[in-house]
């Protein structure tokens, strides 16, 4: 959807929004009474939403606005803007039937993202996002994929 008027969203542009809820939900870690109750609504309203029903927009921006999800007029940054691009042309490029699940790792990774940031608290000192070990018994080693290389160590 490339509308960010909410104002004017056509119905079938409410149900495809209605249908990423449950994948919000999900990914905030929320029942569906949790989310009722955060957004002023049953939680009968919350599983109908989840279950194909178009809501009225009223409900929709407001379970949205409960889930995080800015339903104001929005003005992203540039370098946002160039994401979205990127992501919005790949997103395309996977057959329809294997996208959603794409994209709801996607979601989920981002949400993630947002959870860390909203946390400043650590159990552990880290560096980089790994354990910072003073013995020096482990090392960090970042890979998105592992391509089967060995463990460093530091003591040559």
């Amino acid at each position: 959807m490339s509308s960010k008027n909410w104002d004017t969203l056509t119905a079938d542009e409410r149900a495809e929004w209605a249908g990423r809820v449950k994948t919000l939900r999900l990914a905030s870690d929320l029942t569906q009474q949790e989310l009722a109750t955060e957004a002023k609504t049953s939680r009968q309203t919350i599983n109908n939403m989840e279950n194909g029903f178009t809501p009225q927009l009223a409900t929709l921006k407001r379970v949205l606005n409960a889930l995080g999800v800015d339903t104001d007029p929005v003005q992203f940054e540039k370098q946002t803007e160039i994401w979205l691009a990127t992501i919005g042309t790949l997103i395309e490029a996977i057959p329809e039937e294997r996208r959603s699940k794409h994209v709801d790792t996607a979601i989920g990774d981002l949400a993630d993202g947002v959870r860390e940031t909203r946390s400043n608290v650590v159990a552990f000192p880290t560096v980089g996002g790994a354990a910072d070990y003073e013995d020096g018994s482990h090392q960090a080693v970042a890979s998105r994929n592992d391509e089967g290389g060995v463990e460093e160590d530091d003591e040559e």
